[in-house]
């Protein structure tokens, strides 16, 4: 439940939007939504201060809407009406022991859904007849779910490990991937193939739930999950990474093998033996990971492949990645 005054702002201005361009005094506003003139006082100054609404003085004068009502989102309003209470409502719950860390996680995903529904949710849709039905029903549960899908969960940093076929990706990666978690950083990884491989075993129960049409499936063991996600088209290779977001928001940084026209930092491993380096064919690669020295005029800075610590660093400077999280 929303604080009183969070529930009178919101009100006030939905009237206000409604009503707008005309001024209106506070107490037809406080007419107008049944709410006591002195309290919604308080709540138009602040609203006032955070140029959401502007008053005018003199015949005709009162208060109006200054803030486009497309623009404005409901983490905006609440944030102007009690700035203590809009921080302290998405406070991250810190983990404990083994079950009070997976009620960590629900409590996170609960928190993270609340606060894109505020963040993603404006004025003008709180005002918009036509998204709530007759007689100003709410949204049909399958629209609410819909705009939640596509909300996405800010992945962590992420770095393309990109290179020609037997560069050695696979084993940089592993390599990386081992002194990350020994230093205590949490690091998740995504394979990139341009193969259509089968990922699940044919006959095996999860196939059969993918094959009569479930649009998700999940296989829950005791010490691993696996999810597959069907596409019927070609996805975008960013609303993939979107996707990922909520499944990968523990890691402090993302390595990816391949990805090389997916938008993000790519380095390059090279060695000799394998076709010329991909820098040199004009792909905005920012470090070419090799010992070896690469052909024709080369001003894309090089890496050590073996200064693996080194490597880690460099690594984490470009991601722009901190201290590991508590």
């Amino acid at each position: 439940m929303l604080p009183s005054k969070i529930r009178y702002a919101l009100r006030a201005l939905v009237h206000l939007a409604e009503s707008a361009p005309q001024p209106l005094t506070t107490d037809q506003i406080a007419d107008a939504i049944q709410i006591p003139a002195a309290s919604l006082a308080k709540v138009l100054q602040s609203l006032k201060r955070s140029d959401i609404v502007a008053t005018h003085r003199g015949i005709g004068g009162g208060v109006s809407l200054l803030a486009e009502p497309a623009q404005l989102t409901i983490l905006d309003i609440i944030a102007a009406v009690d700035p203590s209470g809009a921080s302290a409502n998405f406070e991250q719950v810190e983990p404990g022991g083994y079950h009070q860390g997976k009620l960590h996680q629900r409590l996170e995903v609960i928190r993270i859904l609340r606060e894109n529904v505020l963040r993603e949710t404006s004025l003008k849709d709180l005002t918009s007849a036509p998204d709530c039905g007759e007689s100003g029903a709410s949204p049909p549960l399958d629209t609410l779910l819909d705009h939640v899908r596509r909300w996405p969960v800010d992945c962590p940093p992420r770095i393309h490990i990109v290179g020609h076929k037997n560069s050695g990706k696979t084993t940089l990666i592993e390599q990386l991937v081992e002194h990350y978690c020994s230093q205590g950083i949490r690091i998740g990884t995504v394979k990139h193939t341009h193969h259509r491989h089968e990922l699940d075993t044919p006959g095996k129960d999860s196939f059969r739930h993918r094959k009569a049409g479930a649009a998700a499936v999940a296989i829950l063991s005791p010490e691993m999950d696996a999810l597959f996600l069907p596409h019927a088209s070609p996805a975008d290779s960013q609303s993939r990474y979107d996707s990922l977001g909520m499944l990968f928001r523990d890691c402090d940084l993302m390595l990816i093998e391949g990805g090389l026209h997916d938008k993000g930092v790519k380095v390059e491993v090279w060695r000799k033996g394998v076709e010329a380096p991909l820098a040199l064919s004009g792909h905005p690669i920012e470090a070419l990971i090799t010992d070896d020295d690469p052909p024709g005029d080369n001003t894309v800075q090089r890496w050590s492949r073996n200064d693996i610590a080194s490597l880690a660093i460099r690594l984490l400077e470009r991601a722009r990645v901190g201290l590991p999280r508590p």
